[in-house]
This record gives C-alpha cells, sequence and structure tokens, in this order.
C-alpha cells in the first residue's frame, strides 16, 4: 500500500509513520524520498505533505537549511532580516 500524505514507511512498508518535523511527505513518499522544508522556511510541524505548509522564516531571523524545524538564529547584529530570511548578513541594514 503506498503511503498517505503527511506519513512515509518503515522499512517493511507495513506500518506508516508521522512525516518528522523540518520535512513533506506527499502521498506515496517513501522513507529516502521525504522533502526538506527549502530554504527560508522551518517546519516544527509533523505530518507535512506540501512545501507551502512550512512556514516562512520569521522577521529578525534567518533560516539558511534545509529541514530546519525553528529558524537556525538571528540576523547579525546592524542587519535586518526580513520574512523568509536565507542569511544572517543580508544587506538590509539599521
Amino acid at each position: 500500500l503506498e503511503p498517505p500524505r503527511g506519513y512515509f514507511p518503515d522499512d517493511g512498508a507495513t506500518a506508516y509513520h508521522d512525516c518528522p518535523k523540518g520535512f513533506v511527505c506527499p502521498a506515496g513518499t517513501a522513507r529516502d524520498a521525504m522533502i526538506p522544508c527549502p530554504n527560508g522556511t522551518f517546519s516544527n510541524w509533523t505530518r507535512l505533505y506540501d512545501v507551502d505548509q512550512c512556514t516562512t522564516c520569521l522577521p529578525g531571523m534567518a533560516c539558511n537549511a534545509t529541514g530546519l524545524t525553528a529558524p537556525a538564529g538571528p540576523c547579525a547584529a546592524g542587519h535586518f532580516c526580513r520574512h523568509g530570511a536565507i542569511v544572517t548578513n543580508p544587506s538590509n541594514t539599521w
């Protein structure tokens, strides 16, 4: 059986597990094919099935990697990170 959206199968394909935080599992996703939330986003929720469900990085924070469960950290001093920032020192300065 194909796993429903938001889940992936165990190795024996006999049970399904929640798609982990930071990842997306469309219907039919295999364990090794989970999609990480992209740069500029994060997710602290399980069972996501569409990348649009990943949360855009918060203002003042940066999400500079894929598969994050929380923003990576605050912007560097003197810089302003907008929603979805992927670097801690964007060209926006105070």
